[in-house]
């Protein structure tokens, strides 16, 4: 009796096993399109199938590369506007040109109060090359690796 369920579920599993193989190659042979044949609309898939905003590429504008820069690393915690949002970091509009620490956001340390920055292009991109360094106790985190990048977030800060 044992054999011959043991024989029953080895079938079924052979049978299933078969079944879905007939309707994976069916399904294939559906879709599958000749390999010389351009990929129709339907078929590409673009970035913003999967979540991902657009690229910036190398010959767009350099306020342009910034904002992107910006959504992508700043805008978690700083907003752009005087009023807007500023839990974890101060608003940055005006930024440049303005003294560190002079935004009325209540969450900068002792030392970054005490700092003597005005907020140009050589001290916004040492800010972003080390936070650390550039400002002692400052509780921003996020770097900016690259030169270029660096150039277009701050040519970016330039017009809030």
């Amino acid at each position: 009796m044992q054999q011959r369920r043991d024989l029953i579920l080895v079938a079924t599993a052979a049978l299933a096993l078969a079944v879905f193989a007939a309707f994976g190659a069916a399904a294939r042979a559906q879709t599958a399109a000749p390999a010389d044949a351009p990929p129709t609309a339907a078929q590409t898939a673009k970035p913003s199938d999967y979540g991902v905003t657009p690229a910036i590429r190398p010959n767009d504008d350099p306020v342009d590369k910034g904002a992107f820069i910006y959504k992508q690393r700043c805008a978690v915690c700083h907003a752009r506007a005087a009023d807007g949002k500023t839990e974890y970091g101060p608003h940055l509009a005006g930024i440049f040109g303005r003294k560190a620490a002079t935004t009325g956001w209540d969450g900068h340390t002792r030392q970054f109060k005490a700092m003597d920055t005005v907020w140009n292009d050589a001290a916004l991109d040492a800010l972003l090359t080390d936070p650390q360094a550039a400002a002692p106790g400052i509780k921003m985190d996020v770097v900016v690796r690259f030169k270029r990048s660096r150039e277009a977030l701050i040519a970016y800060l330039k017009t809030l």
